[in-house]
């Protein structure tokens, strides 16, 4: 298979995009830092919704194993990397991130009238 994280709770794992980027397929859920990586065109990323539900843990599972094959692999990796490693889309991350934060702080520090 390949890389399994069935969390609840997670941040953007550098083991997954590491995994990603060497053609490895993962079974991961949508949580915290996963979730920034929906609807990018990732190859042998399998998302499981319900961490808890067996019966779709081993679907998924089966799902990955019959549609990311170790022959294509090597492929895999070059896709992923083009697509998660472009500088744009790193500075774009950082800079979401500390827009974030930097509105969650004036929240916090906001006067009260």
């Amino acid at each position: 298979m390949g890389l399994m994280l069935p969390s609840r709770y997670e941040g953007l794992s550098l083991v997954l995009l590491e995994a990603l980027a060497a053609g490895v397929p993962a079974l991961v859920t949508r949580v915290g830092g996963h979730a920034y990586l929906e609807g990018r065109s990732i190859q042998g990323l399998v998302w499981l919704d319900l961490p808890d539900d067996a019966a779709e843990f081993s679907a998924r599972l089966s799902e990955a194993e019959r549609d990311y094959p170790t022959e294509s692999r090597e492929y895999r990796a070059r896709h992923n990397q083009s697509v998660l490693w472009t500088w744009n889309d790193c500075t774009q991350f950082l800079m979401d991130g500390l827009e974030e934060m930097t509105h969650e702080r004036n929240q916090k520090v906001a006067p009260t009238t």
